[in-house]
């Protein structure tokens, strides 16, 4: 039995705009995978955030 591949804007999926809360002191630590790391936006990293952001079909294109 295999499964359904299913495209992020298959329009049987339903957006729903969802906030969760939490106060930020209570939100545990996790050490990320040796060679990972968390990084803030830069100049310079338009080209590949709009790759990731066009994988996911959020942007049809550069513009």
């Amino acid at each position: 039995m295999s499964l359904p591949v299913l495209d992020n804007h298959d329009p049987r999926i339903h957006y729903i705009e969802l906030m969760l809360r939490r106060d930020i002191r209570t939100v545990p630590e996790y050490p990320l995978p040796s060679g990972f790391r968390y990084g803030m936006y830069q100049p310079g990293d338009r080209d590949a955030w709009i790759a990731i952001e066009q994988s996911a079909k959020e942007f049809d294109d550069d513009d």
